[in-house]
């Protein structure tokens, strides 16, 4: 691996963070403690929805490489397809899941009558 390929990554993940450091001070006394909590909770929620990825991504990512590299032009159409359906059943799935273990039991709730 080149040096400079090294150094492209590391500014890479550098950059958010140094955006978010400078960007969230304002943004908090912007939007005040609740809204930035309901912008966290949004944040988190996004960032969760990448653990049903189940490395589709990267998967897809190196096959339609692998296609591109051997000049077939019509598989990645394909495989994007592939992909797009595969990922839909999955983050389906897993919402399902995650929307069931987190049902409040009624019990739990205060009565209103």
């Amino acid at each position: 691996m080149k040096a400079a390929s090294v150094g492209w990554s590391a500014a890479g993940l550098a950059a958010p963070l140094i955006v978010a450091l400078l960007a969230l001070p304002p943004l908090l006394a912007r939007l005040g403690a609740e809204r930035f909590g309901l912008l966290s909770l949004a944040w988190a929620l996004t960032a969760m929805s990448g653990l049903f990825d189940l490395g589709l991504g990267r998967a897809t990512t190196r096959m339609i490489a692998d296609q591109l590299g051997r000049g077939d032009r019509q598989a990645p159409r394909g495989t994007m397809t592939a992909c797009c359906h595969s990922y839909r059943g999955s983050v389906t799935s897993s919402g399902y899941s995650a929307s069931a273990s987190v049902a409040i039991p009624t019990s739990a709730l205060p009565c209103t009558t």
